[in-house]
């Protein structure tokens, strides 16, 4: 069950009930997963700012902060990070919204130790495929404006070149005019 690149990854896990908290944090570290937990939304945030957490496993229903409401911030603040929603609420609405705004899962309570991992482990995948993607398109962001720039400047170059061109007479042309040749200073093409 270890799977490269995933098994190094930091794990927060957020729930207000002390027992589902230490369960979770078990069944990830038996995983291999390094684990961090938080009996808060408020407490989440100190934990996401002190360390690099790349998935949080989120209760809905918790008092102060609730789940959704550390979700947006995590969305605003920790756009890396990934967020699983677990709660005891089965409707399908309810799930249905947390998915559309982002959530990488939703989970009914209680959560099997297989479904638990097995769900950890698509998310960081999911992430993982979303942060390179992610950052490929910054790095063809970063090179089109480079490029853009670097026309920018050609363009530039070749119009102040045009104007000193346009300015400058052009001399020696032979032309023949009754059999006799001449020097005659001939105008720029195309400023007739």
């Amino acid at each position: 069950m270890n799977e490269p690149g995933i098994r190094n990854q930091q794990i927060l896990v957020v729930d207000d009930e002390q027992d589902h908290r230490d369960l979770q944090k078990e069944t990830l570290e038996e995983a291999g997963f390094a684990c961090f937990t938080a009996a808060s939304g408020e407490d989440a945030l100190k934990v996401l700012a002190e360390e690099k957490i790349d998935l949080a496993i989120v209760d809905v229903r918790m008092p102060g902060m609730s789940g959704p409401e550390l979700f947006t911030e995590v969305k605003d603040s920790y756009p890396g990070v990934a967020v699983l929603f677990v709660s005891v609420e089965t409707r399908m609405d309810i799930a249905v919204t947390h998915l559309k705004s982002g959530a990488l899962d939703y989970l009914v309570k209680p959560v099997s130790k297989a479904e638990l991992i097995q769900s950890v482990n698509d998310a960081l995948e999911k992430q993982n495929h979303y942060l390179e993607n992610y950052g490929q398109q910054e790095h063809l962001e970063e090179l089109l404006l480079h490029q853009s720039k670097a026309l920018e400047n050609k363009v530039r170059e070749v119009k102040a070149l045009n104007r000193m061109f346009s300015k400058m007479p052009v001399l020696g042309v032979k032309s023949e005019s009754n059999g006799v040749a001449t020097d005659q200073e001939s105008e720029p093409p195309g400023t007739n």
